[in-house]
């Protein structure tokens, strides 16, 4: 393990209180959208890293002093804050933990789906990102049997749908299909429902996304302003993916100048901010890259996850904690959350995903 992880030194914040265990969690991917699912990028600007050891943020000043002690179990329960009870009644209340599962047959066979659960379970999971595209359309009966197995075990179902060409006009129709087809299914629900719909759509995945940065990211804000509009008064809240340094991309829109990460938190209920960084503390680490989502998502009333990846074989490696494993990425989550916990914006940590995290080593 490397010997980046830290204690966090934090004003009116007690790192030693009942409650402030460990736990383990894990990041998305690089890369173009392959058949596991939309992979996340980390090419681009870095946006907010910091050069020294002192980070500002919504919620204050945090100085972090460099440790090489602190290690914990990769299977301990991790204090992330946004404390909510999820799934059926008589759940306790947990902070917010989730993790995309890209793999539509962990929920389509029953097996597979015990499995999951017992995973989710172990790891004090709160909410899946299940990629639902298929079942939705094709079996929409065992998707909603797989919401009631995970509601049951006190688990909260987001559908999850991605795809980076969503965010071109002309495939908007196929996105929007799907919130008309979610919408449809769970008003025909009799017993749990997803608790939200969640869409990976990563314009910077596209391969002329560097020539035409401005025109999708137009196209994109539009295909969220049509979601929007479409589950308005549903009570399915809208969650998307950013990647941490749209931050850094300025964007033209309606006669002003603004960063993309602002413009896309405007139109949504809430952002998972792609933090692919493999450590916490500054410089470019996961607390300061996250710092002006979670600002920004104070201002306008919104809400902020910040996730990590555990995927292998990513160039670099510091966007993954493949390399450092569980117990480092623990650790890391742990420093994030002292920090943020106290803000109102935010909303827990999220891991991609569960395969990658499920074989990820101590």
């Amino acid at each position: 393990m490397r010997g980046r992880v830290g204690i966090l030194v934090l004003a009116g914040l007690c790192l030693g209180c009942p409650g402030s265990g460990t736990g383990s969690a894990g990041e998305s991917s690089t890369g173009a959208v392959g058949s596991t699912g939309p992979v996340s990028g980390s090419s681009g600007g870095d946006g907010a890293s910091t050069t020294s050891g002192v980070v500002t943020t919504g919620v204050g000043t945090t100085e972090l002093v460099p440790t090489t002690g602190g290690e914990g179990s990769s299977g301990a329960v991790l204090t992330t804050g946004g404390e909510a009870s999820t799934g059926a009644s008589g759940c306790p209340e947990r902070a917010q933990r989730g993790v995309w599962v890209w793999q539509q047959a962990q929920a389509k066979d029953p097996a597979k789906a015990a499995a999951l659960l017992a995973f989710a379970a172990k790891q004090e999971l709160t909410h899946l990102y299940l990629e639902s595209q298929s079942l939705l359309l094709e079996d929409p009966e065992r998707l909603a049997a797989f919401i009631d197995e995970a509601d049951a075990a006190c688990v909260a179902v987001e559908l999850l749908f991605g795809a980076a060409a969503w965010a071109q006009t002309e495939n908007h129709g196929e996105a929007l299909a799907l919130v008309d087809a979610a919408l449809t299914f769970v008003d025909g629900l009799a017993g749990a429902r997803p608790v939200g719909l969640h869409f990976d759509v990563e314009p910077h995945g596209l391969p002329d996304w560097g020539a035409n940065q401005g025109v999708y990211a137009n196209e994109y804000l539009d295909l969220l302003e049509a979601m929007a509009a479409k589950l308005l008064g549903s009570e399915l809240p809208l969650t998307v993916d950013v990647a941490f340094w749209y931050d850094s991309v300025a964007v033209d829109r309606d006669g002003d100048t603004r960063p993309l990460s602002e413009l896309v938190q405007d139109r949504v209920d809430r952002v998972v901010v792609m933090d692919y960084r493999d450590h916490a503390e500054p410089p470019d680490g996961i607390i300061d890259n996250a710092a002006a989502e979670v600002a920004y998502a104070e201002q306008i009333g919104r809400r902020v996850r910040i996730a990590v990846e555990t995927t292998c074989g990513l160039d670099p490696e510091k966007v993954t904690f493949c390399e450092e494993g569980a117990i480092a990425m623990t650790l890391a989550l742990e420093l994030t959350a002292q920090v943020y916990a106290q803000s109102p914006a935010w909303d827990g940590v999220a891991v991609h995903d569960h395969a990658a995290w499920s074989v990820l080593m101590d």
